[in-house]
């Protein structure tokens, strides 16, 4: 979704609140259905009387990191007209002044990093840069496999990460975008790669290295070599939501819960069944890079994800901005030597090389001068300071507010390591480098506040051609909003405002009869209206 769609979504909660200053009657699902900041202040002005409302539109305003922003899209808005756009998550709050990364701050971190970027790009051009750079840092996590650690006072570390890019299809070439890292996964450590279909059961073993009961097809080379890093390995997924809405199914139970134990790192995992007996993975370290559509998200159980801590190890990414034709060239971009020699020398050269049920011992990763000063800072802006009520963050996404400063330590990880010559001392992260990973994170931050939106978006394309398609076929040519929401098992707010989509978009058209509203297809020609259904008859 475009910087400019998501303005014009926010209108919709604007405008909310605006009638509701203004003393106009709003349903109360209409409020309910809202997201923050909106919720908190429609409820707000709803239990203030009279004149008062517009006091308390403005208290709760300045207790808002952005309230003036939201403020000021309030007064905006006409109470007594909807605006067309639908609702989206929020305005993007403003990172705390003292958690801020100073102009210049990154510069010199990444040199490698930003190479790769130049070169997916070069290959894939409509794909947009911020996936390229995620692909990144994914094949430098997967190469590490689980050998850095940073150990701090309540936990140790490990620099794996979880990527999953959502934009719709075609248009911001997804799949081609991957082809970079895929290509380099398969020149330098494809023995690092998991197979992409597995039931929990199945990939429980494969992390604790059981050999396959048939391995034709299999490059004995290949898996043997693998199975010394059984459970520090990754997966890269085309078409991602399989991974996702495949957990509802029967023979999934029970995935959703180990993608979390292995994401963290757990050191010891057992699993018991009757058919394979018992299976231990031993010290973890799970990496993820995957790719899909909204349209294929929402089937998934979404809201399941955001609230039981899975998505919120996830970095969320989505476009920042909308779809730019970009010209192919004509001749194949080389990729430089440079790349594929550093991955390499990484994963074989500069890290402790791991046996089969004896992992290696990690290499502790140090942090420079003001590294954790800065980690501090950022920890406390976004786990509390943005999160403290009234706050204008829709809970869904807490959980991923909550572990944004640990993101930005892991991917400080993987640059210091991009760094680092493998040969004296340890990986040392910078400030340059825990600039640049903050300034990474912080894009996907704006990610994820627009993917929610994004979701909702998809949904209500596919309610708009619900609806057309039962007023299509409904056997009484006008039928209410009530009518509508109960044959389709829609939410009447989700019903009413698909209504006022199609009404706008002059696809369908409205009668007022008694204090009911009703609906049918726009009809151009009412004689061609009465041809139609004499010719039905």
């Amino acid at each position: 979704m475009s910087e400019q769609q998501q303005r014009a979504g926010d209108a919709h909660g604007a405008w909310i609140v605006a009638r509701l200053v203004a003393g106009v009657e709003v349903e109360a699902e209409e409020v309910e259905e809202l997201w923050e900041p909106w919720l908190t202040l429609a409820r707000g002005v709803q239990e203030a009387n009279g004149q008062g409302r517009i006091n308390v539109l403005r208290t709760l305003c300045a207790e808002m990191p952005n309230g003036q922003d939201v403020e000021h899209l309030v007064f905006q808005q006409d109470p007594r007209k909807q605006p067309r756009k639908r609702r989206t998550p929020g305005l993007l709050p403003s990172l705390p002044s003292a958690a801020r990364i100073a102009p210049g701050a990154s510069a010199g971190a990444a040199a490698w990093l930003d190479e790769y970027t130049h070169y997916a790009k070069a290959v894939s051009p409509l794909t947009p840069e911020l996936f390229l750079e995620a692909s990144g840092l994914w094949l430098v996590s997967l190469a590490i496999a689980r050998r850095l650690v940073l150990r701090l006072a309540h936990k140790d570390l490990y620099p794996n990460v979880a990527l999953l890019q959502v934009a719709p299809t075609t248009l911001y070439a997804k799949t081609t975008g991957l082809g970079p890292a895929r290509y380099l996964v398969n020149q330098t450590m494809r023995h690092l790669l998991l197979p992409n279909e597995l039931t929990p059961e199945a990939l429980i073993d494969e992390l604790a290295g059981k050999q396959p009961a048939v391995l034709e097809g299999l490059n004995i080379e290949d898996w043997q070599k693998g199975q010394k890093y059984a459970a520090q390995r990754g997966i890269v997924l085309d078409e991602a939501s399989s991974l996702f809405v495949g957990m509802s199914k029967d023979y999934n139970i029970g995935m959703g819960e180990s993608l979390l134990r292995l994401y963290d790192c757990d050191a010891y995992i057992s699993r018991q069944t009757r058919g394979t007996g018992r299976s231990t993975v031993r010290n973890a370290y799970f990496t993820f890079l995957g790719a899909t559509t909204p349209w294929h998200l929402k089937k998934a159980d979404i809201e399941s994800l955001w609230h039981t801590g899975l998505w919120p190890r996830f970095l969320l990414l989505t476009p920042e901005k909308g779809p730019v034709w970009q010209r192919p060239t004509r001749e194949r971009t080389q990729i430089p030597a440079g790349l594929q020699e550093r991955l390499r020398r990484l994963c074989e050269n500069d890290l402790p090389e791991s046996t089969y049920q004896e992992p290696a011992l990690p290499i502790s990763v140090g942090l420079g001068d003001g590294v954790f000063e800065g980690y501090s800072r950022y920890l406390q802006a976004t786990m509390h300071d943005m999160l403290v009520p009234p706050t204008s963050i829709d809970p869904r996404l807490w959980g991923v507010y909550g572990r944004l400063a640990e993101q930005a330590l892991k991917i400080s990880m993987l640059l210091a390591a991009l760094d680092w010559n493998g040969k004296t001392g340890v990986p040392v992260i910078s400030l340059a480098h825990w600039a640049r990973a903050q300034l990474f994170v912080e894009r996907c931050r704006a990610s994820v506040h627009r993917l929610p939106g994004m979701l909702a978006e998809s949904s209500q394309n596919e309610g708009e051609a619900k609806v057309l398609d039962w007023l299509d076929n409904s056997e009484d040519e006008w039928n209410t909003a009530r009518d509508i929401y109960r044959a389709l098992n829609m939410k009447s707010s989700d019903a009413r405002m698909v209504l006022l989509d199609l009404e706008q978009s002059d696809l369908i058209e409205s009668q007022q009869q008694g204090r009911a509203t009703f609906y049918r297809l726009k009809r151009e020609d009412e004689d061609l209206l009465v041809q139609e259904k004499a010719e039905v008859s």
